[in-house]
C-alpha cells in the first residue's frame, strides 16, 4: 500500500471469532473456508480466481457526532460471529480472507475514513472484491474513497438501502458524520467535474426534513419511500435498480440497517416502527449482485449492546450471504448445484 495512514488504525483479523457446527468432513460452513490475513506481516497478491475479502470499519464516531446511539464500534465482530455458521452452498469454489479492522477509538474519524479507503483500494487493485462491515454510516464515505482511487476516471453509482438520506451538512470544522457519507461523495465528484449518480431506498418521510429531500433533489437523486413498498410492492425499487444497472456503471451497495422495521431490526442508533421488510430489500440486493456491477459492498449502523437476541447481527449476515450467494453463482454458472 502506497500510504501509511492504516498501518496505525489496522487491528489484525481474530480468528477466535470465526467458530460454527461440522456437519460432514466436507467444510461447508464459512468459518471452515476462510483465510486470515495480518496485512502487516503478508502482502496481499494478485487474485486468480474469485475472492471476496472482509473488512471491519469499528467506528461509533460519526453516529456520535450525527447525536445518535453508541454501539456500532462492535458492529463488525458480531457480524462475523453470525455470518461464520451459515452454510456455503455454491460458493464452495469461492475464496474468502479476512483482513481485519480498521478502527476508530478516537475522534479523528476523517483519518480513519482515509485508512479504509487505503485499504480497500489495496483490496480492488488485487482483484479483491471488498466487503465491508460497519460500524456506522460514515463507513460508506472512507470506502469510497478507495473505491473512487480505483476508479479514477468515472463515477461509481451509489445505490442505498436508507431510512435517512445522509446528506446532511457537514459539521463545524467541516467534519463528517454518520449522516453525511453520501454528501461528502456527491462533493468530491463534483470536484473531479464528474457525476455522482445516487438512489436511496427505504425512505423515511419522518426521518428526512424538506431541505434534505431538497439538496437530493439537487443532486438528481432517485429515491423510494418505505411507503411506497407497502402500497405498491417492490416495482419502484426495481425499475430504479433496473435502469442503473442498464448504464453499465459500477456500483457501490450499501445498506444501514435502520432501513428495516426494528421487530427485525432493533439493534440500530434509530429504530424504524414503520420500516422495511428484510425480503423487500433482498429482492433488490439478488438483482444488484446478479448484475455484476457492484465492486464493492459495505453493510453501516449495527450496534450489538441495543440487539435483541443478535437478530439485527443475523439480518446483516443474511444480507452478506445472500448477496454473495448471487454473486459468485452468476460469475460462475458451471458451479451450481
Amino acid at each position: 500500500m502506497s500510504n501509511q495512514v492504516w498501518k496505525d488504525r489496522y487491528q489484525p483479523p481474530q480468528e477466535s471469532i470465526w467458530k460454527g457446527r461440522q456437519d460432514s468432513d466436507v467444510k461447508e460452513r464459512f468459518f471452515e473456508n476462510i483465510t486470515f490475513v495480518d496485512l502487516l506481516k503478508v502482502s496481499l497478491e494478485q487474485s486468480t480466481g474469485q475472492v471476496y475479502g472482509f473488512v471491519g470499519f469499528a467506528s461509533d464516531e460519526g453516529v456520535e457526532r450525527n447525536m445518535g446511539r453508541r454501539g456500532a464500534i462492535k458492529g463488525p465482530e458480531a457480524i462475523r460471529k453470525a455470518l461464520a455458521n451459515f452454510p456455503l452452498h455454491q460458493l464452495l469454489g469461492a475464496s474468502f480472507i479476512d483482513v481485519g479492522d480498521v478502527m476508530c477509538e478516537d475522534d479523528n474519524l476523517e483519518e480513519a475514513q482515509q485508512a479504509l479507503g487505503e485499504v480497500v483500494f489495496e483490496l480492488l487493485s488485487k482483484g479483491i472484491f471488498p466487503i465491508v462491515f460497519g460500524g456506522g454510516h460514515e463507513v460508506s464515505w472512507g470506502m469510497h474513497q478507495g473505491i473512487s482511487a480505483a476508479e479514477t476516471t468515472k463515477s461509481v453509482a451509489v445505490i442505498n438501502f436508507d431510512a435517512h438520506l445522509d446528506l446532511r451538512p457537514l459539521l463545524k470544522g467541516v467534519l463528517g458524520s454518520s449522516g453525511t457519507s453520501f454528501l461528502q461523495i456527491a462533493k468530491s465528484y463534483e470536484t473531479r467535474g464528474l457525476e455522482f449518480e445516487y438512489v436511496c431506498i427505504g425512505l423515511q418521510q419522518t426521518g428526512n426534513t424538506e431541505s434534505l429531500l431538497e439538496v437530493a433533489r439537487q443532486h438528481a437523486a432517485k429515491m423510494v419511500l418505505a411507503e411506497e413498498f407497502f402500497m405498491h410492492g417492490p416495482e419502484k425499487s426495481l425499475e430504479i435498480i433496473r435502469t442503473i444497472i442498464q448504464k453499465k456503471m459500477a456500483i457501490h451497495l450499501t445498506i444501514c440497517l435502520d432501513v428495516f422495521a426494528a421487530a427485525f431490526a432493533p439493534g440500530v442508533s434509530s429504530p424504524q416502527v414503520l420500516g422495511l421488510l428484510p425480503w423487500h430489500v433482498m429482492l433488490g440486493l439478488k438483482e444488484l449482485a446478479r448484475s455484476g456491477l457492484v465492486i464493492g459492498f459495505d453493510i453501516a449502523e449495527l450496534s450489538p449492546p441495543l440487539d435483541t437476541q443478535d437478530m439485527t447481527a443475523k439480518l446483516a449476515a443474511s444480507l452478506v450471504a445472500h448477496f454473495l450467494y448471487e454473486h459468485f453463482q452468476s460469475s460462475h454458472p458451471k458451479t451450481q448445484t
